[in-house]
């Protein structure tokens, strides 16, 4: 987990229970027990800023990796012998992580005129693409005019489903 202001904890959550939103809309929550109030604080600390934090590498059973990119909140903490901490953040946020393993989200622009065909930026089915630096309308140099959402997430799935309804 990576915090607004710069700092960085790796946490483990005992019996960890993750619930996936169905719509962007949504909320997603992960759950789970941990070993003492400073792991809690800790947790706590790094989501506190204006934008909460981003989870990284983020596993649980029956999940593949995710990537969340910010607003992540501590909800609840509940005390029943242990410590019981829960943590949200919208939908929309989440993602897969790269293929490179280290963690960071997949990110596919939309763009929001027409590509052409000098276009040689990789495709998806969501109608999104990964911008490469030497593309005439999407390189560096050109600043375009992308709407951003996490790869692999519920609104890649979203919009994959309402291009396939067009087509």
């Amino acid at each position: 987990m990576r915090g607004t202001g710069g700092g960085t904890g790796r946490f483990r959550l005992d019996a960890p229970w993750l619930g996936l939103a169905d719509t962007v809309e949504g909320t997603h929550r992960l759950s789970g027990w941990v070993a003492d109030e400073t792991v809690a604080d800790a947790l706590a600390a790094l989501a506190a800023g204006p934008v909460g934090a981003t989870l990284t590498g983020l596993t649980s059973p029956g999940a593949g990796p995710l990537a969340v990119l910010g607003d992540v909140r501590v909800t609840d903490r509940f005390r029943s012998g242990a410590l019981r901490i829960t943590l949200e953040w919208p939908a929309r946020l989440r993602g897969t992580t790269t293929w490179t393993g280290r963690g960071g989200v997949v990110r596919h622009g939309v763009p929001q005129t027409r590509t052409g065909e000098d276009c040689v930026c990789e495709r998806h089915d969501c109608g999104g693409l990964d911008p490469v630096l030497w593309c005439a309308k999407h390189g560096d140099d050109v600043a375009p005019v992308l709407e951003w959402h996490a790869g692999g997430g519920v609104s890649c799935a979203q919009l994959t489903r309402a291009g396939a309804v067009s087509a």
